[in-house]
């Protein structure tokens, strides 16, 4: 309480400053809507401080793993594996997962709206690299079966009580205790995410707001596209292992209606979302579509229109976007860390970050 108190007076006083100095009424209220939404949206779930990703004051729980927004992987660098032996769960998940599945199954012959059970992929391990001459950014991922349901008893019921404790346990305090996310966690890789900033011909980011409907961060801004990669979906031409390129296009197609080419996509870092302990990987595209087609598009109608309440068109610019991501809010996780080495590939670090000091001030 003593610290929620703080931060009031705190904004309340810079506001009052801003005033006394003549700061322009515009850039008052911005700073008024910017602490009360830090007030508001605290974040829930903080692992190591150090260790994740910040924008200026915006917390996240996300950590950059490699990768700075300056260089990119290339499909060449991106290597995936594929073992069809999926992990064995322990009882207490098995059982979760099973109450999960009757329950989807009731909902289905009740005719009710239900989740199925896709085929999904598990991150096994990865390793991070360089190529010998350059040292350019290099990614191996290693990947064995899950499936939708896995994901629902495990990464989505980490606040949920453990089975196996008549304690208040939960999941995440059982299994997620002092993790090293620097390898998978065990039982709780089932999701690996593709993120992507969407920029369009005439210079707008696509920023968008989930809808309420969405299982995880509702009504949270976020960034273009937000996939997880899917079995049968998103595999390559040569074998099982997915193709992460091809999920990027997806799901442009999916919620924007646009197409994208590989050669318009730039995978610039990989991390995780210590929240949902989900791993993934953050990158930029540029279309060749102007912002009206593709609002226009969405008013068509798109595949995945609902899981987006709103898309907001952005200037492209350092000083719009990140007057934009200190006076809207929550984020989702991954979103900021993208964003941000999205202005980092485009208009270099310094100047961002000479940016971000200055709203701030």
């Amino acid at each position: 309480m003593e610290s929620i108190i703080s931060l009031l007076v705190s904004g309340l006083v810079g506001v009052f400053i801003g005033v006394l100095i003549e700061e322009p009424l515009k850039r008052v209220q911005e700073r008024a809507v910017h602490v009360l939404k830090r007030l508001v949206y605290r974040p829930t779930y903080s692992p190591r401080a150090l260790e994740v990703f910040r924008f200026g004051d915006l917390v996240t729980s996300w950590i950059v793993l490699d990768g700075d927004g300056v260089s990119e992987y290339t499909p060449e660098t991106i290597e995936c594996y594929y073992g069809p032996n999926a992990e064995d769960l322990p009882p207490d998940l098995t059982a979760r997962k099973k109450q999960i599945q009757q329950l989807e199954e009731e909902k289905e012959q009740q005719g009710l709206s239900y989740r199925w059970n896709g085929r999904r992929y598990s991150l096994e391990r990865f390793a991070i690299g360089r190529t010998e001459l350059e040292e350019n950014l290099c990614l191996r991922l290693f990947f064995r079966p899950s499936d939708y349901y896995t994901f629902l008893a495990t990464n989505m019921s980490l606040d949920d009580k453990a089975f196996s404790d008549e304690r208040s346990t939960t999941l995440r305090d059982e299994y997620l205790h002092e993790v090293d996310w620097g390898k998978p966690v065990n039982f709780f890789a089932n999701s690996f995410g593709v993120n992507i900033a969407v920029v369009t011909s005439d210079s707008y980011l696509i920023i968008t707001q989930r809808s309420e409907s969405v299982g995880s961060r509702p009504g949270r801004f976020s960034i273009s596209v937000n996939e997880g990669i899917i079995r049968d979906l998103d595999r390559g031409d040569q074998s099982d292992a997915p193709d992460m390129y091809r999920c990027a296009m997806r799901g442009a197609i999916e919620e924007l209606g646009i197409g994208l080419r590989r050669s318009e996509i730039r995978f610039l870092s990989f991390g995780v979302d210590t929240q949902y302990c989900q791993w993934g990987l953050l990158g930029v595209a540029r279309t060749d579509q102007g912002v009206d087609r593709i609002l226009r598009m969405r008013e068509a109608g798109v595949k995945d229109k609902w899981e987006n309440s709103e898309l907001y068109p952005v200037p492209f610019e350092v000083d719009a976007v990140v007057r934009f991501m200190m006076t809207n809010g929550p984020w989702t996780s991954a979103a900021p860390a993208c964003i941000y080495h999205a202005l980092v590939h485009e208009f270099t670090r310094k100047k961002v970050d000479a940016a971000i000091v200055r709203y701030l001030k």
